[in-house]
């Protein structure tokens, strides 16, 4: 019970009793049924169901519990990051609000809702759909059942969270949307430019560049970041940021790469300006990109902007024989990658090449 009282940060709450002792107001084992109902539980289970400890995180919040009922149980329960909730705009009318909220989510999820101080039920207020969604919940609409918590004369807090029930794996959910009314010009957010990308760096990555042209996401609002990304892909995305031309009169080599071809173009201005080179005579647009890959057409096309080694870096799994070593060398030299092992066979996914590309343009 100690280690699952660490994972859930309890020792931040001193009126919950992890040991039985004290005078009652939240016990160890009430938490725990409850994180289990929110990280397992069925979809009636979740539908309307917010835990009744308001002051505590949930388990959406806490990677840290999750990695501990990862330790219990194995794959697949992977911790995931908890899904954006946010408070987009509102009107206000005889006291009752009317709250844009912006949701995202991987599947159907359920829309709960409940006061700020966790004295009533929690309430189920609506479903949103996969992707990207910003629902109006109107006060004067909604039945009596849930409209007192859109009323300020009736509550001055109003809990919101988004919960996904899943069949592989953790349930997911939001953190916590606390609406006080009164204070609610504040809590108005803009939403992220592409609500699946987490952390600071690829963040910044993803919005560089989106704002250069070189990457626009999916018609769905998503970027996908734990996508894996084809060689024409990685070509595309280079070509955009050297803002490269095809050479007039310019004739295709690679025997893999047809005028028919949608990617035709890119794939030959790749050729013409040996961002690719390929082997056997093609360029194998359709595959796979590999980390060592990466590496090798980076320090090729990127070459004036990377400083020349000096040391030649031990890699776990990287010979210095490797095919591969030296621009793989010359990336970690250059703080493009800190990976140690680097994992050279891996395929690179969009996030990951982000994360090169923009490190590498903060050097130029």
């Amino acid at each position: 019970m100690s280690r699952y009282a660490a994972a859930r940060e309890l020792f931040r709450y001193p009126s919950v009793h992890a040991d039985g002792s004290g005078a009652y107001e939240w016990y160890m084992s009430e938490i725990l049924a409850e994180d289990y109902v929110q990280l397992f539980g069925s979809p009636n289970a979740l539908k309307g169901h917010m835990q009744m400890n308001v002051h505590l995180p949930t388990p959406f919040d806490l990677p840290a519990l999750q990695t501990y009922w990862k330790n219990q149980l194995g794959v697949p329960y992977e911790p995931m990051p908890p899904f954006p909730l946010l408070l987009t705009n509102y009107t206000v009318k005889n006291n009752v609000y009317a709250l844009k909220l912006y949701t995202y989510a991987d599947a159907t999820a359920y829309v709960n809702a409940q006061d700020g101080d966790g004295r009533y039920a929690s309430v189920y207020i609506g479903s949103v759909p996969k992707g990207v969604n910003e629902t109006v919940y109107d006060g004067a609409k909604l039945n009596s059942q849930v409209s007192w918590l859109f009323r300020s004369t009736m509550v001055d807090t109003a809990l919101f969270r988004v919960v996904q029930p899943t069949t592989k794996g953790f349930n997911r959910g939001s953190a916590t949307l606390r609406v006080q009314y009164g204070t609610i010009d504040s809590l108005v957010s803009t939403p992220p430019l592409f609500p699946d990308v987490v952390g600071e760096e690829l963040q910044e990555a993803a919005q560089l560049l989106n704002e250069r042209g070189i990457v626009a996401g999916y018609p769905d609002g998503t970027y996908r970041p734990n996508e894996r990304l084809l060689r024409r892909h990685a070509a595309l995305m280079l070509i955009r940021e050297l803002k490269l031309t095809l050479p007039e009169g310019y004739v295709v080599k690679a025997k893999d790469v047809k005028p028919t071809d949608p990617w035709y173009k890119e794939m030959t201005i790749a050729e013409a300006y040996g961002l690719l080179t390929g082997y056997n005579g093609k360029l194998y647009p359709n595959d796979y990109i590999t980390r060592a890959q990466m590496a090798t057409i980076l320090t090729r096309v990127y070459a004036d902007v990377y400083e020349q080694p000096t040391t030649n870096q031990p890699f776990v799994d990287v010979p210095f024989s490797h095919w591969a070593y030296e621009p793989i060398n010359t990336l970690f030299y250059n703080r493009i990658t800190i990976n140690n092992p680097y994992r050279p066979d891996d395929v690179v996914t969009r996030g990951q090449f982000a994360l090169f590309l923009k490190r590498t343009l903060d050097k130029k």
